[in-house]
């Protein structure tokens, strides 16, 4: 053979192989991601801005599989957005724009820090108010409105979206 077909055939089977190993961690990330569980895990910041409030929040990411999943191609996995609820209408929005680099090893937790969610004051004050004229001087039922908060976040990995839920309920 000539050494140009070689190098064909070694780039085209250097290709095929990358692609493999690309689809194999696609599989696995749609086993695992099925699994993960998402979780509050703290509370950083709160503040007012441009007529908003904020909130700051940790987040975790717990594998509870005896499955490593670890990719590290700079952005190969991406945390993208997250949506915060409040009685099942979206209240608060974050757009992740920092790389989190996750690894994600068998029994272990990767912690999200510094989430900044912003809060639509309307919507919150609008779910507020309604809980208030529901519950009077129930106080002991106002505790549904940790109950009926929940969270949402959006995963990207090698481009596939995965969208992980929390909820206190």
């Amino acid at each position: 053979m000539k050494p140009r077909t070689l190098v064909i055939f070694g780039i085209l089977g250097v290709g095929v192989a990358v692609f493999a190993i690309l689809q194999a961690k696609k599989a696995q990330a749609m086993r695992l991601f099925e699994k993960i569980m998402f979780s509050l895990s703290g509370i950083g910041d709160v503040g007012m801005a441009n007529g908003g409030l904020w909130l700051k929040l940790h987040f975790a990411l717990t594998n509870p599989t005896a499955e490593d999943f670890y990719v590290n191609t700079n952005g190969a996995i991406q945390v993208k957005v997250m949506r915060m609820y409040l009685f099942g209408e979206q209240i608060g929005y974050a757009t992740i724009p920092d790389f989190y680099q996750l690894d994600l090893r068998a029994g272990q937790t990767a912690i999200l820090r510094d989430v900044k969610i912003e809060i639509s004051p309307i919507s919150l004050g609008t779910k507020l108010f309604d809980s208030i004229m529901k519950n009077k001087k129930n106080w002991a039922n106002y505790t549904e409105l940790l109950t009926k908060m929940s969270f949402e976040i959006d995963i990207d990995a090698l481009g596939q979206i995965y969208t992980l839920k929390q909820s206190f309920a």
